[in-house]
């Protein structure tokens, strides 16, 4: 493939022609295309470039791509600003765009490093556990940023030496060598270092510089090969070149030629850069010649897997032939002048092993020898490096190999003297000592072979070979000691790090000893604190009770003392008449306007009636009579239901505006009332949940002051539960609170709902009397009276029913303050419930309302949130729910089931709500559902039923 990862500091620029591979990478690592426009903006294109591509491709989105990554690679608009076309700048891309699998996917399979590094330490704990140890280690490499890590960053270690590793895979060979110095690590390092080898270290032929072919060659060994492996060599490449006849020819004669159609298929899919050349080709031996280019001597693997594929036995027998013969020669002829395998030494400095091949052999036959001979020194050691090499006179094969071998391979070779003379060679020298050599010019009875351990170079080479190893051993010494003086720093570095833990440690114990005796002592001062609450509202409501007292004997007094000299009295008596005679004419305009709607309601049934009649008599008439006198008298008869249904519509548009009218001025009647009160005669009160709450509304002031109401003060919430506290008063107060912020909020922030104050003041009615009618032990009484019960209700709950009898005894002014009492009464009764009855129709638009006081959908209404935030005080349940913060995360909307309802606006608010819904499952198993608290509810209960049952004895006097 043509794509490779790109080194941080010199990265490869793409052509156009890698833009078939660039989509082929991007389609095998899942990238779909949808996305193609981020991408270019992020790539450097043009926002105008892109539109003229969507353009011209909007219906398909892989066309758009390729487009976008053929511009792209074109370098147009602000490409190079970003980089340029390169592999880096394409995963950086992808990465922006929130495509990070494809970006992860394609950086592994072009950065191995990178793969190496994530396969071997995603899943092993014993690294991370190690790193923070290991930090001043890696510090010093420079792998990592700072020297001394804690427990809890030894992720970001990770991190960062992934990053060092990306932008220099030789990191990774350092990482290894890291982790090698540790007990715990040493095995993951082995692992890492021979996967980091086998990518970036695997053995290859050796280039030689211009320069190499100054050097004497004769300080090396040198063996030459003889003409006749030379001779054996063009055989080979005969034998190559018959091969591929056969094939042709059995494919020519025996398959049809739609067989090369196939064959070029296989060829496209193996190198897309075929594909013109396959093109041009009609002929199945054309195609061969371009698969022959593609082989060599001793790989012939596209041929055989094209005739594999066709599945063609006649040309498989030829090719295993051929694979046979190749084999045979790599192993008899050219591994004959290296009889056995190198031992493995440590690679110190190399020398040289040199062979000389005939000048007059040919180009092609030489390249045969320098591949087959690199294969065969493959397989013999790793340390050896072969280099092939050809001046003026030879060619010259070179294996390099380490010093500490030269003994070894001289040994080697004097026993293969024999091999090298039936091979002709001419001369094998060892670094500077010549095994063997003949004179070319004497005959070959005359040869003459020079005594091995008596010449110079033998000793001036085994003086190199001991000062070598002498040298060797001195650096491996001061590596010793290096290494041990860095173990010796580790140490003490490791040593100051426990320190400084330790010191940590006991400075922490130190500070909760003491955290612990201030929590004590505000443990204390809380139980004081309470002590001193309890007393001061006991105290508080005595102080109420006495300046309600000297209130109301102030006011006696001053209504019965005359001050003609007091002014300020007088004008307050008549701002408030003028208020008062005000709201009378307010309302006197509100009954005419309601008798002028009875009126046009009266006229609109009419209407109505009449226009039936007509129907009728036009339908009766045209049934019976079909003259045309009739026809006019049924034309008549027509226009005069159609003057009538105009009649009707303007009858209805002036009632609508007179409803309106009504609702103004209620409205303005309410505000007057508001502004009438004084602040002596609107109640405040201090609630333990909510803080100041103050009433200002007067018909709300007079439920509040009712008897009924009153009532509510000596009834306890759940009263057989002995933790709960606080009443029902306190319930209803907190509820109308509650429930009139919602409404008023709503009102405020969404206009579009049109919700009137008549509106507002009728769901904090049904709030505030929502616990009117609880008697006694709370719910416990509720079911002992529907037991007990032997007539059937109404229907109606009791807080409706003594909500009705409140309003009775206690004539309250409902025509004052709402805009239909009959209507409106009606409407609070069913927001009480939370159950939509016949006033749902008068408010189909506002069924929210229905949500605020008994929420019969969620459950999350006012008195839940009351109830819940009271208990959870009272046994002191630590809860995070801010109920102002939910205020402002409300909203209503309309939703699928085509109505409006409250809903949360933000997702992540879920967890309050959740919360919040946690605590209430709590209370009922802790406190609502206790075992000993249902017990005593059943106990209550059977007391009720005994008394219910016990005969009264009366007196004389009834």
């Amino acid at each position: 493939m043509a794509l490779c990862s790109p080194p941080p500091t010199a990265p490869r620029l793409l052509q156009i022609h890698d833009l078939a591979d660039l989509l082929e990478l991007l389609r095998q690592h899942g990238y779909s295309g949808v996305t193609y426009y981020d991408l270019g903006l992020y790539l450097g294109l043009s926002p105008v470039t892109l539109d003229v591509i969507r353009k011209d491709n909007e219906r398909d989105i892989q066309i758009c791509l390729r487009e976008c990554l053929k511009i792209w690679l074109q370098k147009a608009d602000d490409v190079d600003k970003k980089g340029g076309p390169t592999i880096h700048s394409l995963i950086s891309a992808l990465k922006k765009i929130k495509e990070k699998a494809v970006a992860v996917g394609i950086d592994m399979e072009k950065h191995p490093a990178c793969k190496i590094f994530a396969d071997h330490t995603s899943s092993q704990s014993q690294v991370l556990a190690s790193l923070s140890y290991l930090a001043p280690l890696l510090h010093f490499e420079k792998l990592i940023k700072k020297m001394i890590y804690s427990k809890d960053e030894e992720h970001s270690i990770l991190i960062e030496v992934q990053e060092a590793i990306c932008l220099d895979h030789y990191k990774l060979e350092v990482f290894a060598t890291v982790l090698l110095k540790c007990t715990d690590t040493a095995g993951l390092g082995n692992v890492i270092m021979k996967k980091y080898r086998e990518a970036y270290c695997e053995n290859e032929l050796m280039k030689m510089e211009n320069a190499d072919l100054q050097v004497d060659h004769s300080a090396g060994l040198k063996i030459y090969l003889p003409k006749s492996l030379t001779l054996k060599f063009k055989s080979m490449r005969l034998k190559y070149g018959r091969t591929f006849f056969k094939v042709g020819s059995i494919m020519m004669q025996n398959y049809p030629p739609a067989i090369a159609d196939d064959m070029k298929q296989l060829l496209t899919f193996y190198d897309k850069e075929l594909k013109p050349s396959l093109a041009q080709c009609q002929k199945i031996s054309e195609i061969l010649e371009i698969v022959w280019d593609k082989c060599s001597l001793n790989d012939i693997e596209i041929l055989e897997f094209i005739v594999n594929e066709l599945d063609i036995d006649e040309a498989k027998l030829v090719v295993q032939e051929y694979n046979e013969a190749i084999k045979e020669f790599s192993e008899m002829k050219l591994s004959q002048c290296l009889k056995e395998k190198f031992s493995y030494g440590s690679p110190l400095s190399c020398e040289k092993v040199t062979i000389v091949v005939d000048q007059e052999a040919a180009d092609l036959t030489l390249k045969d020898v320098r591949r087959l001979s690199g294969e065969i020194f493959r397989d013999l050691v790793p340390q050896i490096k072969l280099c092939v090499i050809r001046d003026d006179q030879s060619f010259t094969v070179i294996c390099s190999f380490p010093l500490s071998l030269t003994e070894q391979l001289i040994a080697i070779a004097l026993e293969s003297i024999e091999i090298l003379k039936e091979n002709k060679v001419k001369r094998l020298t060892i670094g500077y000592c010549t095994v063997y050599e003949v004179d070319e010019v004497k005959p070959a009875e005359e040869e003459q072979q020079q005594s091995l351990y008596g010449g110079t170079g033998t000793l001036k080479q085994l003086m190199l070979t001991l000062s070598v190893q002498f040298l060797s051993s001195k650096d491996e010494i001061r590596t010793l000691n290096e290494k041990m003086l860095s173990h010796g720093k580790e140490a003490e570095l490791l040593r100051n790090i426990l320190g400084q833990k330790t010191r940590m440690l006991k400075a922490r114990s130190v500070e909760d000893e003491r955290k612990s005796e201030s929590l004590q002592s505000l443990q204390r001062k809380f139980i004081e604190l309470e002590a001193e609450t309890v007393a001061v509202k006991e105290r508080k409501q005595l102080l109420e009770e006495q300046l309600a007292l000297f209130q109301s004997e102030k006011e006696d007094s001053l209504e019965s003392e005359d001050q003609p000299n007091n002014k300020g009295v007088k004008q307050l008596k008549k701002s408030l008449s003028e208020r008062d005679k005000e709201i009378k004419i307010l309302q006197n305009k509100i009954s005419s306007i309601s008798i002028q709607g009875i009126e046009k309601d009266e006229v609109l049934n009419n209407i109505a009636a009449e226009n039936e009649k007509l129907k009728l008599i036009i339908d009766e008439t045209s049934q019976s009579l079909e003259t045309d006198s009739h026809d006019e008298q049924i034309k008549f008869l027509t226009q005069q239901l159609e003057i009538s249904k105009t009649e009707k519509k303007e009858l209805e548009i002036s009632l609508a505006e007179s409803k309106k009218e009504i609702e103004a001025l209620q409205e303005k009647i309410s505000t007057i009332s508001v502004q009438k009160l004084s602040p002596k005669e609107r109640i405040s009160i201090d609630d333990d949940i909510y803080g100041d709450i103050e009433i200002d509304n007067a018909l709300l002031i007079r439920i509040v002051k009712t008897r009924q109401f009153q009532r509510l003060k000596d009834i306890k919430q759940s009263g057989y539960t002995f933790q709960k506290s606080y009443s029902r008063f306190e319930h209803s107060i907190g509820m109308g609170f509650i429930a009139g912020k919602i409404v008023k909020q709503f009102k405020k922030r969404q206009p579009e709902l049109n919700i009137s104050d008549n509106e507002v003041l009728c769901v904090q009615i049904a709030a505030f009397c929502f616990n009117l009618g609880h008697g006694p032990f709370s719910y416990v009484f509720k079911d002992y009276l529907r037991e007990v019960e032997t007539s059937e209700r109404s229907g109606k709950s009791y807080s409706q029913m003594m909500l009705k009898f409140m309003i009775e005894d206690n004539n309250l002014p409902l025509d004052e303050h709402l805009a239909d009492p009959e209507q409106d009464i009606e409407f609070i009764e069913e927001l009480m419930t939370g159950n939509q009855g016949p006033q749902a129709a008068q408010h189909e638009d506002k069924t929210f309302l229905y949500e605020i006081v008994v929420n019969r959908i969620s459950g999350l209404d006012a008195n839940m949130l009351d109830c819940t935030l009271r208990d959870a005080a009272i046994l002191g349940k630590n809860i995070n729910f801010k109920w102002k913060a939910f205020l402002n995360k409300i909203e209503v909307k309309l939703c699928p089931d085509g109505k409006r309802h409250i809903c949360a606006t933000e997702e992540h608010d879920l967890k309050i709500y959740t919360e919040l819904f946690a605590v209430r499952h709590s209370l009922f198993k802790e406190l609502y559902y206790h075992k000993k608290n249902r017990a005593v509810a059943t106990m209550i209960m059977l007391i009720l039923k005994k008394c219910g049952e016990t005969k009264l004895v009366r007196g004389a006097d009834g």
